[in-house]
């Protein structure tokens, strides 16, 4: 794994319950102000600023609505399986543009669903 340590971007890797088990150094480096190496061993949510927090929690709020009632087959848990379930392509995953255009793209299909 030390090539993953040479990469000059945030690899930063979480289990299933979305807690944060591994960072690279340049991860580390880049997150020091939320708390650098001690993210390790918490959640994900705690790599996000209260905001970006807040609009992540809506759209799950209303993903999990959308099922509760219905309008949806199957749960999504996560980004990955809300934009697999609406069939959204992503281009540049994990980049600021790539993932605010396929969030855009999820939202404006919840909007419809939610009518």
């Amino acid at each position: 794994m030390d090539w993953i340590e040479k990469l000059d971007g945030n690899v930063i890797v979480c289990n299933a319950e979305s807690i944060i088990i591994y960072m690279n150094e340049t991860a580390i480096r880049n997150y020091a102000k939320d708390g650098g190496a001690d993210l390790i061993g918490r959640t994900l949510m705690d790599c996000y600023n209260a905001d970006s927090r807040r609009k992540i929690l809506e759209i799950m709020t209303t993903l999990h609505y959308l099922y509760l009632a219905g309008r949806i087959k199957h749960k999504a848990i996560s980004s990955n399986e809300a934009f697999d379930l609406f069939d959204i392509k992503v281009e540049g995953r994990h980049t600021a543009i790539g993932d605010a255009i396929a969030t855009a793209k999820l939202f404006t299909r919840l909007l419809y669903l939610i009518r």
